[in-house]
């Protein structure tokens, strides 16, 4: 009767290619029959992260329907808790080191069946929680998105398109980017490109035998950047360093410092103006009297066009290298607020004593600090947009590329102190509508990051009926147990009737034990129903009984029928 089977393998993208090819060649028995039948493959969680990312998108539990929130590791987490006991079992022979195992085992399923009342209470309590949050994520993004008539457009194609996926994965994967991303390894490929082309046609223009237009700006972002690391570094030491410390740094100012001037050199060969502003002053100077490698300016393009006339093929080589740059460091403050909060939710529920909460607050600095890095990176990049596109007549990027300012570094569902009907969502994590002079690369974002939106919401609601047919399960699983003691109190007449009665009692016993867990759940489980109900927005006085939440009866159809392996 089953409709769908789930195969959970750590390198199911491989071992599925040659599968049917050599399923004959097992007995009958184990042979399944394909017919009406489909088959899934995924990668569990953990493992995924090694994989390639063709993987991570084609064979994810995140994105595929009906599997809630599996993670595909149970089986290992088993064999994690029985590691201790090899350093005992090494020293047996088979048929005691077989007998130490069953015991470990048969007590390690026991602990688990016992403790599945508080467990699934949890689960299913933290499931409708985040069922909420996402459904309210899901709509704030798709409110945004529907601003503009082509955002309405898109949003109803991207939700036909990602529908016809989950029934056949034959089709295009809507979790795939079509479009590549715009970074600055990027916009350096392209760059190098277009020198190669130039000097195939004979066209290039190089003052440096070794040192284009292009490597001489990208080279002067990096200088720049590694700056802004060695100053946040000096500026770590505190009021008193250790030799090793300080040796540390200065080796490192010594290096840059070396560096700039050997590039400051090959800038005068395109720059020739910078050598006056330099001697004359003509720019202001971060710090004049510090001889500092963090404090020497570099004087890119877009620090000197307001002040002297600058190549215009320079001003258009930083203007996509600064926008590379600037989006690339937003993406990477999404991620240091996202791991920032992974942090302290993980501290504040499960780091205990000093020893701990000292070295997760270290781990927690060193995440604040590598936001405070990208937030400087990115309002650097900003600031260098600015100037260029007062000279190269660029509009319209300021609606994506905004201010950044610390008060917007905060995650979603953070309000800042406000309360709930009047805060307002940091601008990072939403998007105004699509335009249609809007590229190509950012509507395919997009795309991504709805579906994604979509498939985490779709999961925590699975998760949640999912997990009220585990209940229900559990207790019907005790129902048939104790029916199963039952039968046996019948099943063996000893000759000595004591010893009948010895298997009557212990018989009776184990089907007791059963009875007061069963009890014991239904008891822990009883404002379940009322819970899901209220937290999914089911109105439970209505007339259609198929869809309240219960633990007696089976879930819809659509849940039952997959089966994991």
């Amino acid at each position: 009767s089953l409709k769908v089977i789930n195969f959970s393998y750590d390198i199911a993208c491989q071992w599925h290619k040659k599968l049917w090819g050599r399923v004959p060649s097992l007995p009958l028995r184990l042979q399944p029959d394909p017919v009406g039948k489909t088959f899934r493959y995924f990668v569990p969680k953990f493992h995924l992260a090694a994989h390639i990312e063709a993987c991570q998108t084609m064979f994810s539990l995140n994105w595929s329907p009906g599997v809630g929130r599996t993670d595909g590791e149970a089986p290992e987490r088993g064999w994690a808790n029985i590691n201790r006991v090899a350093t005992s079992t090494k020293e047996m022979g088979p048929g005691a080191r077989r007998d130490t195992l069953d015991d470990h085992f048969g007590d390690w399923n026991w602990k688990k069946i016992t403790s599945l009342g508080i467990l699934l209470l949890w689960k299913v309590t933290e499931a409708v929680r985040a069922e909420q949050e996402h459904h309210i994520a899901l709509s704030e993004l798709e409110d945004s998105i529907r601003e503009s008539e082509l955002g309405a457009s898109s949003l109803a194609k991207w939700r036909e398109e990602i529908e016809t996926w989950e029934v056949d994965h034959a089709k295009p994967n809507p979790f795939e980017r079509r479009v590549d991303t715009m970074t600055q390894a990027a916009v350096r490929l392209e760059l190098a490109k277009q020198d190669t082309k130039e000097l195939e046609d004979g066209t290039a223009v190089s003052l440096h035998s070794e040192v284009s237009c292009s490597i001489l700006i990208s080279t002067g972002i990096d200088l720049e950047h590694a700056q802004r690391r060695l100053r946040a570094d000096a500026g770590l030491l505190g009021q008193h360093p250790t030799d090793t410390q300080r040796t540390s740094i200065l080796t490192r100012s010594n290096a840059l410092l070396r560096r700039i001037d050997a590039w400051t050199t090959i800038q005068t060969l395109y720059m020739p103006s910078v050598a006056n502003l330099r001697a004359n002053s003509g720019c202001p100077k971060p710090n004049p009297n510090s001889g500092k490698a963090e404090d020497s300016q570099l004087l890119l393009p877009s620090e000197i066009c307001d002040h002297v006339p600058c190549d215009r093929k320079l001003l258009e080589i930083e203007w996509s290298l600064r926008l590379a740059q600037a989006h690339d460091a937003l993406n990477e403050c999404r991620t240091h607020i996202r791991l920032r909060r992974q942090l302290v939710q993980f501290k504040k529920h499960h780091i205990r004593g000093q020893n701990p909460n000292t070295r997760a607050r270290k781990t927690l600095d060193a995440v604040e600090q590598r936001l405070v890095m990208t937030h400087a990176k990115y309002s650097c990049a900003r600031k260098a947009l600015v100037a260029l596109s007062n000279h190269l007549d660029r509009v319209g990027w300021e609606r994506k590329l905004q201010p950044l300012t610390r008060s917007h570094l905060r995650p979603m569902g953070d309000f800042a102190g406000q309360t709930q009907g009047r805060t307002i969502m940091s601008w990072i994590w939403l998007t105004h509508g699509i335009s249609n002079d809007d590229a190509e690369s950012p509507q395919d974002a997009l795309r991504v990051e709805w579906c994604k939106a979509r498939a985490r919401h779709n999961r925590w609601s699975e998760e949640v009926r999912l997990l009220l047919e585990e209940m229900r399960r559990v207790l019907a699983f005790f129902n048939w147990q104790v029916q199963w003691w039952e039968d046996r109190t019948s099943l063996r007449t000893l000759a000595r009737l004591e010893e009948t009665e010895g298997l009557i009692a212990y018989a009776k016993r184990q089907a007791f034990i059963r009875r007061r867990l069963s009890a014991s759940f239904r008891e822990k489980w009883k404002d379940v129903p009322a819970l899901v109900a209220t937290g999914m927005g089911i109105d439970l006085m209505g007339n259609d009984e198929d869809e309240h939440p219960c633990l007696d009866i089976p879930p819809q159809e659509d849940l039952v029928h997959d089966d994991h392996y």
